[in-house]
């Protein structure tokens, strides 16, 4: 059953107003642990599927809110330790995200190199491996953790190593370059810890202003 976080339920509420602003239904459905979105035309009855809340706010033309953050309440999900669990990864946390204007695309990018760097040097691409991944957003700035189910070789853990901006942006791409673009986009401010066997690597991202 899905089950909204809050600060996707503030979205949700707001994009809901808009649409009966202008003449529309807007409908959440369960998906796993996720949800869809289908917004309806009243006067018509067309109807459009959407995956993210973000698309819903481009085609009604206004802006997502900003959401709550007076006690942040970290959102987490469980990914099976498959390639396609990275782009799934980055949906989810975009969909935090979408409020931090060109900051959102720095948290996907995070989220998705640390998912993918997880596939490639954990025990988490193992039959039966998984991967946990938290949002946790405040006002200026969205922490994204990332835990696997520790490294093949004992004692490893994350590293830098050559740096390629050459990449395009893409949610879908199924591999990572590195923990230094990591390192590029969070300033530095990312962390390794290792308990009970397994590998936890955090991450923070501040909110572009423009």
């Amino acid at each position: 059953m899905a089950i909204a976080h809050p600060a996707v339920t503030d979205a949700f509420d707001e994009a809901h107003k808009q649409a009966q602003h202008q003449g529309y239904t807007l409908q959440r459905n369960p998906a796993g642990a996720e949800h869809t979105y289908t917004l309806r035309k009243d006067d018509t009855g067309h109807e459009q599927a959407f995956t993210h809340l973000a698309t819903v706010f481009a085609l009604l033309g206004t802006p997502p809110p900003l959401p709550r953050r007076s006690t942040p309440r970290p959102d987490t999900r469980r990914y099976p330790g498959t390639p396609d669990s990275v782009p799934r990864a980055r949906h989810f946390a975009y969909t935090h995200a979408l409020t931090y204007g060109d900051g959102a695309k720095d948290v996907v990018e995070v989220t998705g190199e640390l998912v993918a760097n997880a596939l490639h040097h954990s025990r988490s691409a193992q039959p039966g491996g998984r991967i946990d991944v938290t949002v946790t957003c405040w006002t200026d700035r969205v922490r994204v953790e990332v835990t696997d189910d520790g490294p093949t070789t004992p004692g490893a853990a994350p590293v830098l190593r050559g740096l390629d901006l050459g990449l395009d942006w893409d949610f879908d791409r199924p591999c990572g370059v590195g923990m230094a673009i990591v390192d590029a986009l969070t300033g530095g401010c990312w962390e390794v810890a290792q308990s009970e066997g397994r590998t936890s690597v955090w991450a923070e991202v501040a909110r572009c202003r423009h």
